[in-house]
């Protein structure tokens, strides 16, 4: 079989998968550790000893396990299995001090996007290699596993491998991660949750310490335009040693780049409380030249900056700034008249005007963003799919 390098739609499905649940195929029965003789340190021999002229015949995809198994144990060279359609890892999976393989197997005659494919690892028994588990594809939406890491993730000893299986909409791919894991007697997934929702996703692990590693699945954006502008999205999972799985512990945002994301990030300060952070971010909003607009800049610049000014008139007064309140709000009765820059300052005016009367200066506001939907909340919602509306509840906290 003529050696190849793993060529680009296997790279490709690197970052697109989708939902997988990975079980052992219930026509392969389960594998029990062998008792092989201690190995040294460090990962033992292979198997079998390779040898030279062995060739793997793959030519029906549904054959594939039994090839593949045929091949090792004719003493078949591991590295060969890197082709077109296949993709070989090695690793102590089971725990035994002993190579064993992870192939994935894309189905050279799939026509589907992504194509269809399955994965096989094999353990090393009494001198033979034999499968001791089997993906087998659940249907035609779901892509070919890729393997991005073969290694021990939680410092026991055996190593774990994170694996994924891809599916695509019109425009944009998603990502299921698992971590493939011997539990003694079968593999079972110890990642906890999903991955499926961050589009167009990376796959990275880092050091976490007490030699475990954490994973990140890093959501890179839609393939869409009427999604937006996106912000890169970066969930992290660590390890948990009490359950022995791996559970979410953080989801971060990038910076905001966008005009858009900053107000995003003023808001959700100033319904946390966090006023001096919620302040800064509205000025940014107002100030910050460099942040940049989805579709036209002079008019995106003109509607944020002025919800901004409305924000930072609302926080003023519930912060006992009256005079800087008022300040801004003049701002706003000074502005130019473009686009709903003269609507943010009817609601300023509207919320000033609850606030001297009875102290309702926010359920005034809210009823006026309610019955003007077009004027106020309408310009800070229309910025795709991937970006949340707005409702009259996120306009005064």
């Amino acid at each position: 079989m003529k050696r190849l390098t793993i060529p680009a739609l296997l790279l490709i499905l690197t970052a697109a998968c989708g939902p997988q649940t990975f079980s052992p195929s219930p026509t392969v029965p389960p594998v029990t550790s062998p008792t092989l003789p201690a190995a040294a340190p460090g990962l033992g021999p292979v198997c079998l000893p390779e040898q030279e002229g062995v060739t793997l015949s793959f030519e029906n995809f549904e054959n594939a396990a039994t090839d593949i198994l045929t091949y090792l144990n004719a003493g078949g060279e591991i590295t060969a299995l890197n082709t077109d359609y296949l993709r070989a890892e090695t690793g102590d999976l089971s725990g035994d001090g002993r190579h064993d393989i992870i192939v994935a197997v894309l189905d050279p005659n799939s026509a589907a996007v992504p194509p269809r494919g399955t994965l096989f690892i094999y353990h090393c028994q009494d001198g033979q290699y034999v499968l001791a588990f089997d993906l087998a594809p659940v249907s035609s939406d779901y892509g070919a596993p890729v393997i991005h890491f073969v290694q021990d993730m939680n410092a026991d000893g055996k190593v774990e491998a994170v694996v994924s299986t891809s599916t695509c909409g019109a425009h944009t791919c998603f990502l299921q991660v698992q971590i493939l894991g011997w539990d003694g007697t079968g593999y079972v997934n110890l990642l906890e949750g999903a991955s499926d929702d961050l589009p167009y996703s990376g796959v990275d692990v880092r050091a976490a310490g007490d030699g475990t590693f954490a994973l990140d699945v890093i959501g890179t954006g839609f393939g869409s335009v009427g999604a937006g502008p996106y912000r890169v999205r970066t969930r992290t999972w660590t390890y948990d040693p009490p359950s022995g799985h791996w559970k979410v512990s953080g989801e971060t945002l990038e910076p905001p780049r966008y005009r858009i994301h900053a107000l995003h990030d003023a808001d959700a300060a100033f319904r946390a409380g966090d006023y001096a952070t919620a302040e800064a971010l509205y000025l940014r909003v107002i100030n910050d030249a460099a942040l940049l607009a989805w579709a036209d800049p002079p008019i995106e610049q003109a509607n944020l900056g002025a919800y901004a000014r409305f924000k930072l008139v609302v926080l003023y007064t519930q912060t006992g700034r009256q005079a800087e309140a008022e300040a801004m709000l003049n701002q706003l009765r000074a502005g130019p008249p473009v686009s709903h820059w003269r609507d943010y300052t009817e609601l300023a005016e509207i919320y000033m005007q609850g606030v001297a009367t009875a102290g309702l200066g926010c359920p005034t506001a809210r009823d006026y963003a309610a019955n003007h939907p077009d004027q106020i909340l309408l310009p800070l919602g229309s910025f795709g799919y991937a970006n949340p509306d707005y409702n009259p509840e996120d306009i005064c906290p």
